[in-house]
């Protein structure tokens, strides 16, 4: 009987010393969440309110595009044919442009214009396109250091950050 006794004493601190550490890692995985949540979010693009750089570029149909072309609430979207993130993210930019009344742009950031060929095709239905690479002047003017990134853009000030989620409707 006394065996049993120990048994149980011995079972019972374990299972306590487990709780304890359990406890511990636990509260040390919520401080490194915050930690992680609080300094590793960088934003892809220049921030709400500041002024886009100066570029110039041309669309794949031969228009011209410049900083000074950008009207009221244009939305600019950068993808690059190599990120997966930027395929999930088409089917609904895609929808934002064909149903909005504002004006988009989507930028192709490759640096082989034959991988891109599928996404330009896609993205030319509905918006104008411009292909460049990720050094070029439009990704600097955006500050673009990831894609996808999506810019709302008012005579070159930026409103907005993201991809709205509800298409504008016109009256």
């Amino acid at each position: 009987m006394s065996f049993l006794v120990v048994s149980v004493i011995l079972l019972t601190l374990a299972v306590l010393a487990n709780l304890i550490l359990t406890y511990g890692v636990i509260r040390r995985l919520r401080e490194h969440s915050e930690m992680i949540a609080s300094s590793g979010r960088r934003d892809v693009s220049v921030s709400v309110g500041a002024q886009i750089g100066a570029f110039a570029t041309t669309t794949t149909r031969g228009e011209p595009i410049t900083n000074d072309s950008l009207g009221e609430q244009t939305l600019v979207a950068f993808f690059s044919p190599s990120c997966k993130p930027c395929h999930e993210k088409l089917p609904s930019f895609l929808k934002y442009s064909s149903q909005s009344s504002n004006d988009t742009l989507a930028v192709v950031l490759t640096s082989e214009k034959d991988e891109a060929e599928e996404m330009i095709a896609q993205l030319e239905t509905t918006s104008r396109v411009c292909v460049d690479t990720f050094d070029s002047t439009i990704s600097s003017a955006f500050s673009i250091v990831g894609t996808p990134a999506f810019v709302t853009v008012s005579y070159g000030s930026v409103t907005a950050n993201g991809l709205p989620e509800t298409v504008a409707t016109s009256a």
